[in-house]
């Protein structure tokens, strides 16, 4: 029996419980032994998930190569977004591989999002620094992370190159360093901003402050990330189809000769970006299904769309990806990734740990509550591109992942449909696949959530 408690200390008999329950149970010193010295997840995975992960899907897509790896940066949503319009670019184009450059992309995204910090703490300016926005702000002004519409915002604005085009650095594999140097001077144009506001500058005067800075972080962001040109020239050749023979040099190449970013995405991809919808499925206190969503400072450009998303069941959101992946194309999603993956063997499973035997205790947390009590947000954005279908219901799926081909099997991992279930909170379709109902209910206004909700 547990001794009667009188304080709110943790006292020595409860301490002298919990030796004695501890060294009374010979198996929680073996689990001691154990994890003390290894892997947790190693020691807790269960073997029977590990064995029945087979990577066969009765629809596979074709992959858009080459996979892609984000390295050492919170750009997923980034290399996500680009990965799913890629698999577009490739049809159009009828290559074997392509790849959009994330260094161009992350170049317009950080600049645009170096003027969104400033203009926010602009309007903020007669808070106090200990407000909670204000706060929010100033604690990762340039954050990596990001959303699907911050890839729409800057392809309509700047549009897109191929990877060859303004290829990969060093900042761009590995961005703390970069991040370390906007966020100082972010930080640093956020107070002088605050002490001119103060002396009595008008908006004018303020928004002049802004602009000296953003030359400085145009600066920064180009010796870090190379100059983005403004136009260039690239050649393809197309897939060739059986053992036709060349007629001549050349036979099968195409060109884009001088052609500006946005020229070239709307040439080589072309998606209206305009047509493609969030759906989500959070089961979050206070949200309601068929209710559009935003998010209160989630975006990269002043001026640009918000993000609205849908909130709708699960059963509703999983129907339209199998959909997708019937008609022959991939399925951008979010998710929470952190829980229940192995990221070596590429498996996404909730069977995967067993936690409950190595701790003899249960973690039963359900989807809501994980959300609720910030055990679970948006941490991840990766591709479908394909699903097995068993009697017509989906029991796993194929997924393309942006950690390059040492994680999982060669880049690809395999999600059991229980995960989705339990970690899936989002996908991104066209216009097309949205029901009467759904789009009926993005016309309504957007119900918008505070920064810091878990679908940030």
């Amino acid at each position: 029996m547990s001794p009667t408690r009188k304080s709110a200390t943790i006292d020595r008999a409860i301490l002298k419980q919990c030796k004695e329950d501890f060294v009374s149970n010979p198996a929680y010193r073996l689990a001691m032994n154990a994890v003390s010295r290894g892997n947790l997840n190693e020691i807790a995975l269960n073997r029977e998930a590990l064995n029945r992960a087979e990577m066969v899907f009765s629809i596979d897509g074709d992959a858009a190569g080459p996979i892609t790896d984000q390295a050492r940066s919170g750009t997923c949503w980034l290399f996500g977004g680009l990965n799913w319009l890629r698999t577009f670019a490739k049809k159009k184009m009828k290559v074997k591989e392509f790849r959009f450059s994330e260094n161009y992309a992350l170049f317009w995204d950080k600049l645009e999002k170096a003027n969104y910090f400033f203009e926010k703490i602009i309007d903020l300016r007669d808070r106090d620094l200990d407000d909670r926005r204000v706060h929010f702000l100033l604690e990762n002004p340039s954050p990596d992370g990001g959303e699907w519409i911050m890839v729409v915002n800057v392809i309509q604005k700047y549009g897109a190159l191929p990877n060859g085009a303004m290829p990969c650095t060093f900042n761009r594999i590995n961005s703390r360093y970069m991040n370390f140097v906007l966020n100082y001077k972010l930080r640093e144009g956020a107070a002088e901003i605050r002490a001119r506001h103060r002396k009595g500058a008008k908006l004018p005067a303020l928004r002049e402050i802004k602009d000296e800075y953003l030359k400085e972080i145009y600066r920064i962001l180009t010796i870090h990330l190379g100059e983005p040109p403004d136009r260039i020239t690239w050649a393809y050749k197309r897939e060739s189809k059986g053992k036709r023979k060349k007629k001549a040099a050349g036979n099968g190449l195409t060109r884009f000769n001088n052609v500006t970013p946005e020229q070239f995405y709307d040439r080589a991809c072309g998606v209206d970006l305009d047509d493609i919808h969030v759906l989500i499925s959070a089961p979050m206190s206070g949200m309601s299904y068929y209710r559009p969503y935003s998010v209160e400072y989630f975006n990269n450009m002043i001026g640009a769309r918000e993000q609205v998303s849908l909130n709708i069941p699960p059963a509703e959101l999983k129907k339209i990806a199998v959909k997708v992946l019937k008609d022959g194309d991939a399925c951008l999603f979010g998710c929470e990734v952190r829980l229940d993956m192995h990221n070596k063997e590429g498996l996404l499973d909730t069977e995967l740990f067993h936690y409950d035997l190595v701790f003899d205790t249960t973690f039963e947390m359900d989807k809501k509550t994980r959300l609720d009590y910030h055990q679970a947000r948006m941490t991840h954005s990766m591709v479908f591109t394909g699903v097995d279908l068993v009697k017509g219901k989906p029991v796993k799926w194929k997924v393309e992942n942006s950690w390059g081909e040492q994680f999982g099997k060669k880049g690809y991992f395999l999600m059991n449909d229980n995960w989705f279930d339990e970690h899936v909170f989002e996908v991104v379709v066209p216009r097309k696949y949205l029901s009467k109902k759904m789009r009926d209910a993005f016309r309504k206004k957007p119900v918008v959530l505070p920064p810091w909700s878990p679908l940030a």
